[in-house]
Formats: structure tokens, C-alpha cells, sequence
């Protein structure tokens, strides 16, 4: 039978995994949440750099249904 005072007695600890702990939270780790994030902020920063710049409009312009505009 196990005696798990003498076993607590005789416990020592790892010193890998110390080690270990300290080189993982160490790491900067990026998940896809982080990744999403980021090209989210990416998306709104150029549309509001885009939103910011002025065309001026041609007076002969003549929108078309494509989009585009011929001239």
C-alpha cells in the first residue's frame, strides 16, 4: 500500500518544468482571434483612410450601371 506521507516527504520538484512555464508565458502566442482581430483593424483603418481622400468628380462624367465611369 502506498504511504503518501513518506511519498510527500520524498517529493521533490522538477526543475524542467519551471524551466518550461517560464519559456511558454514567455512566448507571444497569436491565435486566429488575434489574427481576426488585427485584420478587422486593418479593414477599418484603409476605409477610413479611403473615406478621408476626395475625387474630384469630372463634369463630363457620365456614371454607368457597371460602376465605373465612362467619359
Amino acid at each position: 500500500m502506498i504511504n503518501f506521507q513518506d511519498e510527500i516527504k520524498r517529493f521533490k520538484p522538477s526543475l524542467d518544468v519551471d524551466d518550461i512555464e517560464d519559456t511558454i508565458t514567455g512566448i507571444d502566442l497569436t491565435d486566429m482571434n488575434d489574427l481576426m482581430l488585427q485584420m478587422v483593424q486593418e479593414t477599418a483603418k484603409r476605409s477610413a483612410r479611403a473615406a478621408a481622400v476626395s475625387v474630384p468628380a469630372e463634369p463630363d462624367a457620365v456614371p454607368m450601371m457597371d460602376g465605373f465611369t465612362e467619359l
